[in-house]
């Protein structure tokens, strides 16, 4: 089960003995059948993925947190690796091509006074939209640029503008209402986790920027219309996944950290479980769950449940809490 998210099969063995054992001491898991010279550096690695956990009896012991609270946050925190690891190498190929190429299709622009003047003159090109992965660092600011006059007259003369804001962008700002109220004048923003920065100018032209604090600053102008349909996907299933910004921001402001109760809630929502269940696995009524369910979704700027459960994970509210 647990090799899929790169365990060895000694790793996997000793998890699900755990499991099926009462809590144990390092010195009798060690002497275990899966056991062995190596048992506390994996009950180590356990218990930083949040697999199982030290009892603070007489001795200490081992025991496994439950696999319906602790499994899920991990498949997801993979997940989300994954997505993130492919669509880098997706991009590092787009990127080799434009090297190799450097024909009408594909432009290399490498000083950073001309990828801001890039930024503007493309934004004259739009027609219908134009939509935006926007994460730091910024090129020779510090901040998102809030209040873009182009894209300001480009959303009067009825462009639509789409805009997803990687969850990091917020680490720079002192309040992230400021940063809604700021787009109240028609962009449509949303919240996700996204790879790098990319503008797409309707069906035309795209601009990838490479700013990692560690390599040189570098935009990738694309006209290719296979890569640009490529990246159009890619742009629309992260948008379906993200969060308004709205619901971001005033859940950021309001209720960065949930309660145990809200914790162990969406917990249970994550595993698809009916409110029925929830209530006979909490021990209270019914119409108590869905009440619940529905003040979380509400303070989620969720719709449905799985949404709920989904914003809750890609938020960390599936995470462990830490003591």
């Amino acid at each position: 089960m647990l090799i899929s998210l790169g365990f060895d099969e000694q790793l996997e063995a000793l998890y699900e003995h755990i499991v099926c054992h009462p809590p144990m001491t390092l010195e009798q898991l060690a002497a275990s059948a899966h056991g062995g010279p190596n048992t506390q550096t994996m009950v180590r690695r356990l218990v930083t993925l949040g697999l199982v956990a030290w009892q603070q009896t007489s001795p200490v012991r081992i025991a496994a947190v439950p696999p319906d609270a602790s499994l899920a946050p991990l498949y997801h925190r993979y997940a989300q690796e994954l997505a993130a690891h492919r669509h880098q190498l997706i991009v590092q190929a787009v990127e080799a091509s434009a090297l190799a190429l450097r024909d009408d299709l594909f432009e290399v622009v490498e000083d950073p006074a001309a990828i801001r003047r890039l930024n503007i003159e493309l934004q004259y090109e739009a027609v219908e939209q134009v939509r935006g992965w926007d994460r730091p660092p910024y090129v020779g600011i510090a901040t998102p640029p809030l209040d873009d006059p182009v894209q300001n007259a480009n959303m009067a003369e009825g462009i639509r503008y789409r805009i997803l804001y990687d969850r990091s962008a917020f680490g720079v700002l002192q309040d992230p209402v400021e940063l809604v109220r700021s787009l109240n004048r028609g962009e449509e923003a949303r919240v996700g986790d996204i790879p790098l920065k990319m503008y797409l100018i309707d069906e035309s032209v795209a601009v990838l920027i490479r700013a990692a604090p560690q390599a040189p600053r570098r935009a990738l102008l694309i006209r290719e219309p296979t890569v640009l349909a490529m990246l159009s996907a890619l742009f629309e299933a992260h948008w379906e996944q993200a969060i308004p910004l709205s619901s971001y921001a005033s859940w950021a402001a309001e209720a960065s950290e949930p309660t145990a109760a809200e914790r162990e809630l969406v917990s249970l929502l994550a595993l698809g479980m009916a409110d029925h269940e929830i209530a006979e696995h909490l021990g209270t009524h019914e119409r108590t769950i869905r009440e619940r369910v529905q003040r979380l979704k509400t303070k989620l700027g969720a719709q449905s449940r799985y949404e709920a459960g989904y914003r809750a994970a890609q938020w960390g509210w599936l995470a462990p809490a830490v003591a």
